[in-house]
C-alpha cells in the first residue's frame, strides 16, 4: 500500500492517495482502503493442477508430499 500525492485541481494544493498494491487503484481515504482490501476476490481462472505420479506403480498425487509419503510404502 503506497501513499502518494496528487494535484487536487486547486490551485497548490494536494491530497493525500493511498493506493493498492495489488490493483493500484487510489483511495483518498485509507479506511476506504482498507474497505477495499477485506472484499472477496473473484478466483482466478482454474490452471491446470500438476500431478505427481509413482515411478513404481504410476499412481498419481496431487501433492509431492502425498507421493512422498506413498514412495516410503514402497
Amino acid at each position: 500500500m503506497g501513499i502518494h500525492y496528487r494535484e487536487d485541481g486547486r490551485e497548490g494544493e494536494t491530497t493525500r492517495v493511498h493506493s493498492c498494491r495489488i490493483c493500484l487503484k487510489a483511495f483518498e481515504k485509507y479506511h476506504a482502503l482498507g474497505g477495499h482490501h477485506t472484499k472477496p476476490r473473484k478466483p482466478k481462472a482454474e490452471k491446470e493442477v500438476q500431478k505427481h505420479q509413482c515411478s513404481m506403480c504410476h499412481m498419481e498425487f496431487d501433492t509431492g508430499q502425498g507421493l512422498g509419503g506413498h514412495m516410503r510404502r514402497h
